[in-house]
């Protein structure tokens, strides 16, 4: 019976935190900014790249939106769409439902973000949220009827896969994925690097060639074929990228054009340092499915 004892525990314990949102789910977040006099709601739809998915005009009885502007960026193999509308009607607290996107090729429920609340023209009273008075807690009881449910759905469980494996085809052969972009950059570094046979010059025309393949790849960008400088632009004016990336970007390919324009020779812990920004970039913006794709 000492199993007894961790079921009794769990069900006495708060629920577990919810679930991060899988690698390929569609997200739906909806929030309100103060600009000027009137409001801004603001709907972000992340997606994995090349997912289609559609987005409905939000409505009301009394407000009326008039779309602004909607930007997109991409950012570790996710697609980050931010719309934005100005939102005019009567003084009060007004709740807007239905913000969802219909994902194509989908067969589940829609993504929705959570009921809001427009406040036009209504300051909330400070007063009153300063009286509330949060309840005493209670302590919980022996759930029983949990505890036999869950021994029933543990029994289900162990003969429903019991049966699974009994019936369970043979697995198919899976083929060999692409190699992730970041493991590509990393690689290809690292053997430009031990290279005996290439000099200074050949590895930072080869360093800036990985970071740009890198960046193209993973932000969606050309930044093969465009300068240092409206490289350098765009990233910095990405929303979704992390700010401490646009340095690392700056100090890895404006080293490198001196070395590879100027002909400025390298100082010894040069590529030290630019091998730095490298890791620190790839790692902040590398998608993190691709941690499920190598087995970690």
């Amino acid at each position: 019976m000492r199993w007894l004892l961790p079921m009794l525990a769990a069900c006495g314990a708060p629920p577990p935190p919810a679930p991060s949102p899988l690698p390929d789910a569609v997200t739906v977040d909806a929030a309100v900014e103060a600009r000027g006099p009137d409001p801004e709601l603001v709907v972000t739809v992340t997606a994995p790249a090349g997912r289609s998915w559609s987005l409905a005009e939000p409505t009301h009885d009394q407000v009326r939106f008039s779309g602004r502007d909607e930007r997109v960026e991409q950012v570790g193999g996710r697609t980050v769409t931010r719309r934005r509308w100005a939102v005019h009607g009567p003084p009060g607290g007004h709740r807007v439902d239905g913000l969802c996107a219909v994902v194509e090729g989908s067969a589940d429920p829609p993504p929705c973000a959570d009921v809001l609340w427009i406040d036009i023209g209504v300051k909330p009273d400070r007063k009153e949220i300063a009286d509330i008075v949060e309840p005493d807690p209670v302590g919980p009881g022996v759930p029983w009827a949990w505890l036999a449910a869950g021994t029933l759905l543990l029994g289900a469980g162990a003969g429903a896969l019991a049966w699974r494996r009994r019936t369970a085809p043979e697995p198919e052969a899976v083929p060999v994925a692409e190699e992730p972009p970041h493991l590509a950059a990393i690689r290809r570094w690292e053997a430009l690097r031990d290279d005996p046979t290439l000099s200074d010059h050949d590895k930072a025309v080869g360093l800036s060639e990985v970071f740009r393949t890198y960046v193209e790849a993973t932000l969606g960008f050309p930044a093969r074929a465009w300068t240092t400088t409206q490289t350098l632009a765009h990233l910095g004016g990405l929303d979704a990228l992390p700010k401490l990336n646009v340095p690392r970007a700056r100090r890895l390919l404006m080293a490198t054009d001196r070395v590879k324009y100027a002909e400025v020779p390298p100082g010894e812990s040069f590529f030290d340092q630019l091998e730095s920004d490298l890791h620190g970039f790839v790692d902040a913006t590398r998608p993190r499915s691709w941690d499920h794709e190598e087995g970690a």
